[in-house]
C-alpha cells in the first residue's frame, strides 16, 4: 500500500495531533499491554511537530525507543477534553445502567422491550438524572 501524503496548516495540525492522542489514549489509557499500532500512528503524527511549530510543546526521547509526547502544560489541556468527557459518561452509564437494572427488577427478563417497556425505563432514567443533578453522590447508599 502507498504513503498518504495530507497538507495541513499549522493549526490544522494542531487539532490532528490532540485528536490521534486522544484517540490513542481511548484505545490505550486502560490496558496493561497496549496496542501497539495505535502508537505507531500517534509517532508518525507527532514526528512532525517541529514543521508545526511545536517545538516548545513536544517533548521527543529516543531511548528506549522513539517516544513523542505534549509537555507538561499541553497535557495538561488536551486532558481536559478526556476529564469533561469521563465526567460525562460516568453519570450517563450510571444513569442508564440503574435505570436497567430497576426495570429488569420490576419486569424480569425480557427477551425485546416493548414500548412501554422502554418509556419505563425512560422515567426511571430522568428519575435518577434529577436525584444526581440536585444531589450528586450525596444519596447512593450500597446495601449489604
Amino acid at each position: 500500500m502507498g504513503k498518504v501524503n495530507l497538507e495541513l496548516t499549522e493549526s490544522q495540525y494542531k487539532k490532528l495531533i490532540e485528536l490521534v492522542y486522544l484517540g490513542n489514549w481511548m484505545v490505550n489509557a486502560h490496558r496493561n499491554v497496549e496496542i501497539d499500532s495505535y502508537r505507531q500512528v500517534e509517532n508518525a503524527v507527532f514526528s512532525k511537530y517541529e514543521q508545526a511549530g511545536l517545538k516548545e510543546d513536544i517533548n521527543y526521547y529516543e531511548v528506549p525507543e522513539e517516544v513523542y509526547e505534549f509537555n507538561e502544560n499541553y497535557q495538561e489541556k488536551v486532558h481536559k477534553f478526556i476529564k469533561e468527557y469521563e465526567d460525562f459518561n460516568f453519570w450517563q452509564e450510571l444513569t442508564y445502567r440503574l435505570a436497567n437494572r430497576d426495570l429488569l427488577r420490576e419486569l424480569g427478563p425480557v427477551n425485546k422491550l416493548d414500548q412501554d417497556a422502554l418509556e419505563k425505563r425512560g422515567k426511571f432514567a430522568e428519575q435518577y438524572e434529577d436525584e444526581f443533578i440536585k444531589n450528586g453522590l450525596k444519596n447512593i447508599k450500597l446495601d449489604n
